[in-house]
């Protein structure tokens, strides 16, 4: 076999959305990127050959756990360009991506076989691969190397990795049943005629002998749809074959067509697609710089080198891989520091994955992308640092490069909120066109009511005392409903605290009416407060389309109805089902609460938080622009803005590729320009964005000498007003 050699500044082996966001990252510090990808296609466990979930986020405590950076921009790629919203069509996109980054080479159809190892300096000289694609034996030289494969396929080449448990190749050779966790994802099809179907004589395991959590997990996931992508898990004593995803696929639909209470129904469907192969948990984990611990997640362990968080559910003994059931629902985010993200045996390897765990806790890990995407931004962002020789891992100065570097990308770093430096917004006055109040009264926006007996609604208080909220309301009989309003308790959840009022009210029968009550209290903590409703009869609570961010109305959620254990609240968070606000209830708070004024574009803050961090115009159709200013009592020198727009944070994006009716994100800002004002007073144009498809917008340009800026905004993608988050100005 012919050979070649390949010299880049970071090697990235991983073809996920953690290894292109890895490979982006460290690419846009300035370095040479090689994403060295196994197979012929990108997503990893999304891509079409492997189908598995994004995210067990569906059903957690925080009604916006999207952490921003680069994991942002792709998935608003993917959401503008997957038309056909399908694997196929989301891996197409993604390559599309990779391709159009500077600096970025990539190469399909690579498998790892063998690194040359340095014992003196205890670092990887090289990596050794075989193209598959062009017959070659490549071998890839490099200054730091990043392991983003969902399974540690280069750290396990490595002397830095330790086993857990048994060994898996150990295990086959023996052909012994031993406990293991498997999982694959079958697609099911429908023919127009009865399909017989016999398990092959070589699969020797019975899906009745699997754990019942996936029993169910599989009944549950057919009961939503026969037809299309089932995941299917395996938790206990198998043989070797049935580590194939082949061999799990026939197991579980031996048991379904010929012993399960559906056989009959499932007569004319069959198996039409399998995944290439089972995901395994590792058996095998490195010791990292710091490997975190349960005991710091649980008791939310802050961290100096903190380069990502996570809302990530908790994993238990009797968890299994890909299923929220039996997760354990957290009090706020963890934070992962950087030094998890390093190898201690090994200097020049980072990775992302379960290896930031420690070693002795075997049963914890991490399959969340939005985190691994964060912890592959961080990695690649830190190796690109690392190349320049006069910084070192060690270094303080180092580390803050690295977090201040993510911020920009808008990834959170930390639970605290941090100014950026340099940020010279922040001494800027500020005013808008506009601003949003809240109000009961009629808007364009539909209405209708929702009926339940118990409810919380959330609601940002921002003055020293609350007098009154007002709503509107339904009563179909006389109703006794207990009110109570309280306090946030914890980090941007769902978690009411400290009660402040408690009051007991008898309404007659009547029509949708504004009933106000009277909440006399001091508030002592600025941020979110609730309102919590709850009734013996069912009643009607107006609610709106296009809420503004943080009026909501969470329902009440019984634990019996939730697979991941939420000891915290009983109350769900809403979601949107599209890139688009939520609904949320009709009210008004006296105080008047200035909850959404044009300051907080200039706050340190991209995101809602404690409160929700936006400006907000007034309802308009844009038959006139609407604008923000900000200005300066003395001229500043500009060479960039960065502003960031309501992508519709409160909207999850799908554990798998969809289509929607409109490609595009009904609150982000469509076209706008910008204005500069020289120190004559003196206002020109110098940017025209048409089209904008991006919640951060970075724009450089030749530097000015400026006293003022103007954001003039023309239209969004249907949403009837303007929302933005954040105005950066270096």
């Amino acid at each position: 076999m012919k050979t070649s050699s390949e010299r880049h500044d970071v090697i990235i082996l991983g073809g996920s959305i953690a290894g292109i966001s890895a490979a982006i990252s460290a690419a846009r510090e300035g370095v040479n990127v090689a994403l060295l990808v196994r197979g012929p296609i990108l997503g990893g466990l999304q891509s079409p050959h492997a189908k598995f979930p994004v995210s067990l986020m569906a059903e957690n405590s925080f009604p916006n756990p999207r952490n921003g950076g680069i994991y942002e921009e792709i998935c608003l790629e993917i959401l503008t360009s997957n038309h056909e919203g399908t694997h196929l069509g989301q891996s197409r996109v993604l390559q599309e991506i990779v391709r159009e980054e500077k600096r970025v080479s990539l190469f399909l159809n690579c498998i790892p076989c063998k690194i040359d190892f340095s014992i003196d300096s205890d670092a990887i000289r090289s990596l050794q691969v075989i193209d598959l694609d062009n017959s070659l034996l490549r071998t890839f030289k490099s200054k730091f190397f990043i392991d983003c494969t969902e399974n540690s396929q280069l750290a396990n080449l490595t002397p830095g990795v330790s086993p857990l448990g048994h060994d898996l190749i150990e295990w086959k050779s023996q052909n012994k049943p031993n406990s293991h966790k498997i999982s694959s994802v079958i697609h099911i099809s429908k023919a127009e005629k009865h399909i017989s179907f016999s398990a092959p004589s070589w699969v020797r395991w019975k899906w009745e002998d699997n754990s019942i959590l996936a029993k169910v997990d599989l009944m549950e996931s057919l009961e939503s749809s026969l037809e299309g992508d089932h995941t299917l898990e395996w938790h206990g004593s198998t043989y070797a074959e049935l580590i194939s995803s082949e061999g799990l696929a026939w197991c579980a639909w031996d048991y379904l067509k010929n012993r399960s209470p559906i056989a009959e129904i499932l007569c004319p469907y069959y198996i039409s697609d399998i995944s290439h192969r089972a995901i395994t948990r590792l058996k095998y984990r490195g010791e990292s710089v710091y490997n975190v611990k349960n005991s710091d997640v649980l008791e939310g362990v802050k961290y100096p080198d903190s380069v990502a968080i996570s809302c990530s559910p908790l994993p238990s003994n009797e968890n299994l891989q890909f299923s929220a059931r039996n997760r354990v629902a957290i009090s706020k985010p963890f934070e992962i520091p950087l030094s998890s993200l390093r190898s201690s045996k090994i200097t020049n390897l980072f990775w992302v994955g379960d290896n930031i765990f420690s070693p002795a806790e075997p049963h914890l890990s991490l399959i969340d992308t939005p985190t691994l995407s964060n912890l592959g931004s961080a990695c690649g962002t830190a190796a690109a640092f690392l190349c320049n020789p006069e910084l070192n891992f060690s270094s303080s100065l180092f580390v803050k490069n690295v977090q201040a570097s993510l911020r920009r990308q808008n990834q959170t770093t930390s639970l605290d909120i941090i100014a950026e430096k340099g940020n010279k917004a922040l001494n800027a006055q500020v005013s808008a066109s506009s601003t949003y109040c809240l109000s009961a009264e009629n808007s364009d926006r539909r209405r209708n009511s929702m009926f339940l007996k118990h409810c919380l609604l959330q609601l940002p208080i921002q003055t020293t005392t609350i007098d009154e909220i007002e709503l509107v309301l339904l009563f179909q009989q006389e109703t006794l409903l207990e009110v109570k309003l309280m306090e946030g308790s914890s980090y941007n959840s769902v978690f009411p605290g400290r009660c402040l009022y408690s009051e007991r009210f008898t309404f007659a029968q009547q029509d949708e009416t504004r009933t106000t009550f009277p909440v006399s209290s001091k508030i002592s903590k600025v941020g979110w407060h609730y309102l919590e409703i709850q009734s013996d009869k069912q009643f009607g609570i107006q609610i709106q389309d296009d809420a503004p961010y943080g009026i909501t109305l969470h329902k009440a959620n019984p634990q019996t109805s939730s697979k991941i254990k939420n000891t915290y609240s009983q109350f769900q968070g809403p979601t949107a089902n599209a890139p688009q606000l939520t609904q949320g209830p009709v009210l008004n708070v006296k105080p008047k609460q200035d909850i959404f004024s044009p300051r907080n574009m200039i706050n340190s803050s991209y995101r809602p938080s404690h409160l929700p961090n936006l400006w907000i115009s007034q309802e308009t159709e844009f038959k006139y622009p609407e604008f923000v200013e900000l200005n300066w009592a003395e001229p500043i020198s500009v060479k960039q803005i960065d502003i960031t727009f309501d992508a519709a944070y409160n909207y999850h994006f799908p554990d798998n590729p969809q289509r929607y009716k409109a490609n595009n994100v009904h609150p982000l800002i469509k076209d706008y320009n910008i204005y500069l004002t020289d120190v004559a007073n003196q206002s020109k144009k110098i940017l025209e964005i048409r089209d904008n498809r991006k919640s951060l917008n970075s724009h450089t340009f030749s530097e000015y000498l400026i006293l003022g800026l103007e954001v003039e905004i023309l239209s969004t993608y249907g949403l009837n007003r303007a929302q933005i988050y954040q105005i950066r100005v270096f």
